[in-house]
């Protein structure tokens, strides 16, 4: 993800092969953590472990959702490289923005142990928010750029587009700390049925 966040700013061929190899990689895992999951799933589960198992796939899912949006600002970084469009001073400042908030959420599953689960929903919550606020700020403030034509239709364009990427890699990772959340408590309610 953080190599395509760059890519916006500074396109380079190498990271952006980099990223379609690392999106196919990741498409490949989870193509098979799912088959995996659901021949472990097709046996009898206690109700406990099939909910277990559903957070489990739900927290898949969003991780190759954000490979996805990787991907997508790849191609939109190569679709600018390929036309040679650049964004302005102004777009650029706050797709960096957009970036740091994208990174800050992403940092608060690195540092991830069971101790820190309880407080993952609500710290990347609060993240989740403020990129959200960002993101309409910055739309009104790109729509207020093409009205003054200081920016093209195609760029504005490309512009939502990728804030809209940001945007939802933030909605996948609250997704995903509120399936950690979750996935944690029917694991200690699965290990204090079974002693």
């Amino acid at each position: 993800v953080c190599l395509a966040f760059g890519l916006i700013k500074d396109y380079n061929e190498e990271n952006f092969e980099k990223i379609k190899k690392n999106e196919e990689y990741i498409d490949f895992l989870n193509e098979k953590i799912v088959e995996y999951c659901i021949n472990v799933a097709s046996r009898a589960l206690p109700e406990e472990g099939a909910r277990a198992m559903t957070y489990f796939l739900n927290i898949v899912s969003n991780i190759e959702r954000i490979g996805d949006h990787a991907k997508n600002l790849a191609n939109r970084a190569e679709y600018l490289h390929r036309k040679n469009r650049k964004f302005s001073k102004h777009a650029i400042g706050e797709i960096e923005a957009m970036e740091t908030l994208c990174i800050q959420v992403l940092d608060e599953f690195h540092t991830l142990n069971t101790d820190q689960l309880s407080d993952i929903v609500t710290n990347v919550d609060v993240i989740e928010d403020n990129i959200d606020k960002t993101n309409r700020d910055f739309s009104k403030k790109q729509l207020q750029r093409l009205k003054e034509n200081e920016c093209t239709i195609e760029n504005s364009v490309v512009f939502t587009k990728v804030l809209t990427d940001y945007e939802r890699i933030g909605d996948r990772c609250l997704d995903i700390a509120k399936n950690f959340y979750d996935l944690r408590k029917s694991l200690v309610n699965i290990n204090m049925d079974g002693e």
